[in-house]
């Protein structure tokens, strides 16, 4: 399997207009991105979720995202991230096996740059090379998360 999927240099535009151009890399996780990619995670959920979610909530989620959840879907299923210059900005979870989409998260400093979108991009492509025609989303409700 290759490492390093892609780089996607691109010229986008913030929210307010401005131009940027970013050079991301997106590969495959490995078990030495999963102290990194656990912050990701949490850091997306307490961020970009707290006016959807009760404080309560967020800190049921994010008690239960130990770096070690993350090295059983770098065995098991396809977990990529984008990443800008060794910093982590998202990442991606695939279940070829599934067929599920099981996760994307980006890093809230990140957000409005197209990471999302060129992770579910990479993800929907790797699902077809798979032979995946069809992906589907799951979510939990509020009151699920279990510590």
């Amino acid at each position: 399997m290759i490492d390093t999927l892609e780089a996607c240099p691109a010229v986008g535009r913030f929210s307010d207009g401005a131009l940027y151009e970013k050079i991301m890399k997106i590969r495959l996780g490995t078990i030495s991105d999963t102290k990194k990619i656990s912050q990701t995670h949490k850091d997306s959920i307490q961020k970009l979720c707290k006016d959807h979610y009760s404080s309560e909530n967020i800190e049921k989620w994010t008690s239960i995202l130990d770096p070690k959840i993350y090295e059983n879907a770098i065995k098991e299923k396809i977990l990529i991230v984008a990443e800008e210059e060794n910093e982590i900005l998202g990442f991606g979870i695939l279940d070829v096996y599934n067929s599920e989409l099981c996760a994307i998260y980006v890093d809230p400093e990140h957000t409005k740059k197209g990471v999302a979108a060129d992770l579910l991009h990479k993800l929907e492509s790797l699902a077809l090379e798979k032979n995946v025609v069809l992906l589907q989303i799951s979510w939990r409700k509020p009151d699920r998360f279990s510590g």
